[in-house]
């Protein structure tokens, strides 16, 4: 690490692996469904619209931008997905 005005630069990135879990109730977007779409098809094709496993990668996205000068770069290592009404329905504080 060395400084420079005000700054620290960093000589190594850490590359921290991201793993997401999808707890879903039903395959809608409301239900909390992300499907498993390959990017590069869905981005090649204009009928799909905006691909929704889109918001991981935005989520990615964000997360290195504001760790952007603490030499810190997160990747997508791997989704996960499960479907469990009862856990997506109390994720919420109860009121």
């Amino acid at each position: 690490m060395r400084l420079e005005s005000g700054t620290t630069t960093y000589s190594h990135t850490i590359y921290a692996d991201l793993l997401f879990h999808v707890v879903y109730e039903n395959t809608t977007l409301e239900g909390g469904y992300i499907p498993q779409v390959n990017l590069h098809k869905a981005s090649a094709s204009r009928d799909w619209g905006i691909c929704r496993e889109q918001q991981i990668k935005n989520q990615i996205d964000v997360l290195n931008e504001d760790y952007g000068l603490t030499g810190i770069r997160w990747r997508h290592a791997n989704t996960t997905r499960t479907k469990n009404s009862d856990w997506f329905n109390r994720v919420a504080p109860e009121k």
